[in-house]
């Protein structure tokens, strides 16, 4: 991030000043329109694209507790912050989870999902050491801590692009999908805060998964399973339909090589309009 963005505060507090555009604080009196008059607060900026272009990773989930979907986005600096949904495609206000330049300066990949049985989404990060950490119920407990699921120097180090899911095994979000350097994907079922649940192995290492640069998963067709969508390194984009253990699904293309897509350089599938269902796209 800049360095000329000014220290955040403590994670319970709400941002109104630093990085992003702030509404200004609803004037209570404003002489020509009397003593009682409330001016109504202005649309909540999450800022442009110079402020967006430090986006790292995103995940989302259900952070806090309202039914809403939310977003979770490291930048660059390693800070965290969470952005709560209007339900309505939009965001109401954000605050920090985790300072800069803390471990999350180190993390590879992430994703929401309910792995932990708590009330509201957790976050499972990946390390570029291969260090794996749950965080539960982030909405509530934050970031300290964790569950640590795997050591530093584990074969995670390879684990280029997780997404959690639901992939025929839960009701709930709580299945794993990796996407490892060597072109290899799994599907973990059942993860959870004891480890990773039961591993499938959907493509053999060496197939054309190397060249997925991102993935994401979400309910975009209906079916009994989560969908998984690529973006690949030529700039294709393609669904999966019905991920689960037996295999990536039905591939359909979205979009061709050379498309716009090309410049998509992160992304993250959840629930953030009026119909609360995963089938949202948002895209940096």
């Amino acid at each position: 991030m800049p360095a000329s963005v000014p220290d955040l505060p403590p994670p319970d507090t709400p941002l109104r000043t630093g990085r992003h555009p702030t509404t200004p604080k609803p004037c209570n009196q404003v002489p020509q329109h009397g003593s009682t008059y409330e001016q109504p607060p202005l649309p909540y900026s999450m800022g442009g694209g110079e402020t967006w272009s430090h986006a790292k990773l995103l995940a989302s989930g259900e952070y806090t507790g309202d039914g809403k979907g939310d977003l979770i986005v490291v930048w660059t600096d390693g800070e965290v912050t969470l952005y709560t949904g209007d339900g309505n495609g939009g965001f109401t206000g954000e605050r920090q989870l985790a300072a800069r330049h803390g471990i999350f300066q180190n993390a590879k990949s992430m994703t929401g999902g309910d792995f932990a049985g708590g009330s509201g989404s957790d976050l499972l990060v990946v390390f570029d050491s291969g260090e794996v950490r749950l965080f539960p119920d982030v909405g509530t407990k934050g970031l300290d801590g964790g569950i640590k699921l795997a050591d530093a120097g584990a074969i995670w180090s390879h684990a280029d692009q997780i997404t959690g899911g639901s992939f025929g095994t839960a009701t709930y979000v709580s299945d794993l999908l990796v996407c490892w350097s060597d072109g290899e994907v799994t599907d973990c079922t059942a993860v959870s805060d004891k480890g990773f649940g039961t591993e499938h192995q959907l493509e053999k290492p060496k197939s054309a998964w190397k060249d997925a640069t991102l993935v994401t998963a979400g309910d975009f067709t209906g079916g009994n399973n989560w969908d998984t969508l690529v973006r690949w390194s030529d700039g294709h984009v393609s669904q999966f339909q019905d991920t689960g253990p037996g295999g990536t699904g039905t591939e359909i293309q979205m979009a061709p090589a050379g498309s716009i897509w090309s410049r998509d350089s992160v992304m993250t599938a959840g629930s953030y309009d009026s119909n609360g269902w995963p089938d949202d796209l948002l895209v940096r």
